[in-house]
């Protein structure tokens, strides 16, 4: 059975016909998932920052349903071209809400791309539906990581499209 107590995960991955070093600043890039998740609205640096570093904090604004809140994240690993990580609710009182991360790895053929998230270990919403379904907990959990392996799996096509757009060469004119 699955349990949210075990924090658990999902992921998708791409090879995309680009190097490492080409994807890196699409992936760092923390408005990409706006155009591709059903929750996720804006996001904002905070706090001065301006930029992907290890530390620097963001909000990502949501909406599901009539239900619309702000989650902090924090950069908790920045490691070019091959890791980039963040936590909605990190240094929370019960821990960051969930983890979300990339990672990028050279292949034949261009680059594995990895879009990951982790549920927990911190309270959320999620866990409040649980707590009020408690016999509904694995397909609560199903249900939540369905729909971030859809969001994540446009991430990456949407990271694809913009990655082979920037080395697309018109053909020339005769």
């Amino acid at each position: 059975m699955v349990r949210f107590d075990d924090e658990p995960t999902t992921a998708v991955e791409l090879v995309i016909p680009a190097t490492p070093e080409a994807i890196w600043p699409l992936v760092t890039d923390i408005t990409l998932p706006v155009g591709q998740s059903r929750e996720l609205q804006r996001v904002e640096w905070v706090e001065g920052h301006a930029s992907p570093a290890v530390g620097a904090r963001f909000d990502g604004h949501n909406r599901r349903g009539d239900l619309a809140w702000t989650a902090r994240c924090e950069i908790t690993e920045f490691d070019p071209p091959h890791r980039f990580t963040w936590e909605p609710g990190h240094g929370s009182e019960h821990g960051a809400y969930s983890a979300f991360g990339f990672e990028l790895s050279p292949t034949d053929g261009g680059t594995t791309v990895r879009q990951w998230v982790r549920l927990g270990p911190g309270r959320s919403g999620l866990t409040w539906a649980i707590r009020q379904n408690p016999d509904q907990e694995e397909a609560i959990i199903e249900r939540r990581l369905a729909d971030f392996r859809d969001s994540m799996t446009q991430n990456l096509e949407e990271v694809e499209r913009r990655a082979t757009a920037a080395t697309d060469v018109p053909d020339e004119v005769s």
